[in-house]
């Protein structure tokens, strides 16, 4: 017969080694290693620049080189009520290395409404075919929202929001 004490023993040996697996456990650490995310939307903060302006950050530089306004994109056309806004970006990188991203893009307007998801249409879509570039480089690219036909005042926003430390670059889309 087995004495409870071999089976308080063994009930606590396989507790002890369970626990070890579960804390040494990839999934166990996701927790821990958390990917941060910083609010973004609206802002309060005044343009850097504007359309044509190289706005210089330690990390990087941004241009809107060119800008377009219209109900139609390439083939697209927007729902009714909509219109269309076509950004063509530049970024430069300063560092070793930089990520690019459309999901670092976002276009505000007057009313704070703040537009994040790009449409991918039309033109060459900016970070499509790089989104690392490293010292000197630049990417290029159009970036493209379907926002309401009334939006106006607009201002471009690039930054990279997974960081507390980023720079954040703001240009005015005025014309």
């Amino acid at each position: 017969m087995i004495s409870k004490a071999k089976i308080n023993y063994a009930l606590i040996s396989f507790l002890l080694i369970c626990c070890g697996l579960v804390a040494c456990s990839p999934l166990h650490q996701l927790e821990h290693d958390e990917v941060t995310w910083y609010q973004v939307g609206a802002i309060d903060d005044e343009a850097q620049g504007k359309i044509g302006d190289k706005i210089e950050k330690s990390d990087i530089s941004v241009s809107v080189t060119s800008f377009e306004e219209g109900i139609s994109f390439g083939e697209y056309v927007a729902k009714e009520g909509n219109k269309f806004i076509g950004i063509e970006i530049e970024v430069q990188c300063h560092l070793d290395e930089c990520e690019v991203s459309l999901l670092f893009a976002r276009i505000q307007d007057a009313n704070k409404n703040v537009f994040f998801v790009p449409v991918y249409i039309g033109k060459l879509t900016f970070g499509e075919k790089k989104n690392h570039i490293t010292k000197g480089e630049i990417a290029k690219g159009w970036v493209a929202y379907e926002v309401p036909e009334t939006s106006d005042s607009l201002l471009f926003i690039y930054e990279d929001f997974r960081s507390p430390d980023t720079e954040r670059v703001l240009i005015s889309l005025e014309k």
